[in-house]
């Protein structure tokens, strides 16, 4: 699971082929021993997905993908943690247009690794939101939520 910093600095890494960690300090603006312990951390995550990152002293970090296809599902959604909220309710708001089914609290909330608490924040959020569109959503005991409304309002 990668964390929107984490996904900051892995951009960062595409738009160049070296990055310093004074770059990543103003980038993510954090202090060095911060952004060199982040590099770490994230180094160890994306083993996992055929990839490393290397420190080259005087040049800076690097990023080397072995495996291009692995490591591309990184960049899945499920994929990514979504510590803040405005980031949640975006990603609840293009979940519910996408989905034609119910989606229950207790599924969103363990693939969003928080609490029921916190979801349905997030949820009467993504509503308020939703119904600027005339867009409704509709909970049904047992089944979950679903979105309503025109085809034309969630295109928009």
């Amino acid at each position: 699971m990668l964390t929107k910093k984490e996904l900051k600095i892995l951009k960062q890494f595409s738009n160049c082929n070296y990055v310093k960690s004074r770059e990543l300090e103003e980038l993510l603006d954090v202090s060095n021993k911060t952004a060199r312990k982040m590099i770490s951390q994230l180094s160890d995550k994306i083993k996992f997905y055929g990839a490393v990152i290397e420190s080259k002293p005087g040049k800076g970090y690097i990023l080397e993908v072995r495996d291009e296809e692995l490591f591309n599902k990184i960049f899945d959604e499920k994929e990514i943690v979504f510590v803040d909220s405005e980031s949640r309710w975006e990603y609840l708001v293009k979940l519910f247009i996408e989905s034609d089914t119910y989606l229950k609290i207790d599924d969103l909330a363990e693939d969003l690794y928080v609490s029921r608490k916190v979801i349905s924040n997030s949820i009467k959020t993504a509503e308020e939101f939703l119904n600027i569109y005339n867009l409704y959503l509709i909970r049904k005991p047992h089944y979950g939520i679903q979105l309503t409304g025109e085809e034309y309002d969630k295109r928009r």
